[in-house]
């Protein structure tokens, strides 16, 4: 297929099903968005921006168990065992960022914060627009910056983040893509 081809290709329902309920909505979602996401930002609206897990189906157990079934330590836990089961060093990313950002030891986040709460905790800690235009060319220099402190290279025994500008990245986007509050209860579990 050309590329313009895949830029229309529909969501693979089958392949992630828990996707394609509600807020996610996957079947609706296609790749073209993303070109949505460079001019305006992840969350232009200051709203989660739940087709951006379309592009992460690996996601979906974590997801569907934080945002759907509203278990944030049930969703931790899943996400743990994913992220240790990949063998590549992502258990290693993780746990530096989350004690980095100060996940393990936040006292505001509990097994019932909600979605709302959650953004609202973004806003507190960046301003609206400080995590809703991520993803967007105008935060292009600080995502470039981020990226170079990304152990990429090897990440067979990659031993983390070594500073906040590569995980002040990944908040910015838990921000926009509504699992703030799920990414905290994972690093407290």
């Amino acid at each position: 297929s050309t590329r313009r081809e895949k830029l229309y290709e529909p969501f693979d329902c089958k392949t992630a099903p828990k996707l394609c309920q509600a807020p996610f909505n996957c079947q609706d979602y296609h790749n073209k968005e993303m070109v949505d996401v460079m001019l305006h930002g992840a969350s232009p609206d200051g709203e989660p921006n739940w087709h951006m897990w379309c592009t992460g189906p690996q996601y979906q157990d974590y997801m569907h168990a934080c945002i759907v079934e509203k278990d944030l330590v049930k969703a931790g836990h899943i996400q743990y065992q994913w992220s240790v089961d990949q063998k590549s060093g992502i258990d290693e990313l993780d746990g530096s960022y989350c004690f980095i950002e100060g996940h393990c030891t936040n006292e505001a986040v509990t097994n019932q914060t909600t979605v709302e709460e959650a953004t609202q905790m973004c806003d507190e800690r960046y301003g609206r627009e400080g995590w809703s235009t991520v993803g967007s060319i105008k935060s292009m220099p600080m995502m470039m910056e981020a990226m170079h402190t990304v152990p990429l290279a090897d990440m067979q025994g990659a031993d983390g983040f070594h500073d906040a500008r590569g995980t002040k990245l990944f908040l910015k986007l838990a921000c926009a893509m509504g699992n703030y509050h799920c990414d905290v209860m994972y690093c407290k579990e």
